[in-house]
């Protein structure tokens, strides 16, 4: 292990995981914890319970966030805030490490290939960490790893995340056609068979729990569009703000978007009339068309970004020359 290894593993990444550990929840992660709280201890009918209290969000963020409850206060009491802050924190960077980790043997295949993603994942406002977008990536990244795992049976899970990206929340499902894309890039022979009945089998279930354990669940999600203002701008308008917004994120609020897209894009030059070229420019367009169409503004709906981010500066350090 050289100097800039040394570095890396024994300074950057505790600074990063540990000040990440520290920085306490964003209040939109409170509110989803405070609610599946009240949930579990109040109203002990689970699985009912799960989405007895609603805070616009689709059925995956409550169910993330109940369990997060249970972990949680199985070993710290909720009276002690501070502890659980710094307890779900410590969970949210162990399980990047894992997703990161199995992206990188299974999908990225370089050196630095994890700790690109994990500093991808936590170089950013802390607004960012446990929000849904956050959530899905991670999953979407699970996903990918388990198609590219070379053990068929691995397909029928991966098929089974792309729902929980869907279900995270609406805008998140753009991160299975950008999941779907980077494994076109970077693996073509992928058993899509299995993936897609574990897809399918995996959205029935939920479909039976909407007519049974959660009445709601689907006009839930029909409703939440409309009382979070999603396409309240014209078209101009709606340029206008995805521009901006996507500009300050990029280079502000999470910035290997802007390094992806530099580097990505001059991978695309170089590889032009490679057949690959369109599931890259799919994988990006698609997540930009959903943030357009939702047009809004804050800083980690642009956090989908963060996986065509991750595999285009890979490409472009696989595959580009240094003229």
């Amino acid at each position: 292990m050289n100097w800039f290894d040394r570095f890396l593993y024994f300074l950057a990444f505790p600074i990063v995981a540990i000040g990440s550990i520290l920085s306490p929840l964003t209040n939109d992660v409170r509110i989803f914890y405070g609610v599946e709280y009240l949930c579990w201890k109040y109203l002990p009918d689970f699985p009912s319970n799960i989405n007895y209290f609603w805070e616009i969000k689709p059925i995956g963020s409550h169910i993330a966030s109940y369990y997060l409850v249970v972990l949680t206060n199985a070993f710290i009491p909720f009276t002690n805030h501070f502890a659980q802050e710094v307890f779900i924190k410590t969970f949210a960077v162990l399980l990047a490490i894992v997703a990161c980790d199995y992206f990188n043997r299974n999908v990225l295949k370089i050196r630095y290939g994890f700790l690109l993603s994990f500093f991808g994942i936590f170089c950013g406002l802390n607004l960012n960490i446990l929000q849904l977008e956050w959530w899905a990536v991670i999953f979407s990244m699970f996903s990918c790893a388990l198609f590219m795992s070379g053990t068929k049976w691995h397909s029928y899970i991966a098929g089974s995340l792309l729902i929980w990206v869907l279900l995270f929340k609406g805008t998140t499902g753009c991160l299975i056609i950008s999941a779907i894309c980077v494994v076109m890039i970077l693996q073509r022979n992928i058993d899509w068979i299995r993936g897609a009945v574990g897809y399918v089998v995996t959205g029935l279930a939920f479909y039976v729990a909407s007519q049974t354990i959660w009445p709601t669940l689907i006009s839930d999600i029909m409703i939440s569009p409309v009382l979070s203002h999603v396409g309240e701008y014209d078209m101009f308008g709606q340029v206008y703000v995805t521009a901006v917004a996507m500009t300050i994120s990029m280079s502000i609020y999470i910035p290997v978007i802007g390094l992806g897209l530099v580097y990505g894009a001059a991978w695309l030059n170089k590889h032009r009339n490679d057949p690959r070229a369109l599931w890259f420019i799919g994988m990006w367009l698609v997540p930009l068309i959903v943030v357009w169409i939702q047009s809004e503004s804050f800083g980690y709906q642009y956090y989908v970004f963060v996986l065509p981010a991750i595999v285009s500066l890979v490409l472009y350090e696989k595959e580009t020359p240094v003229d």
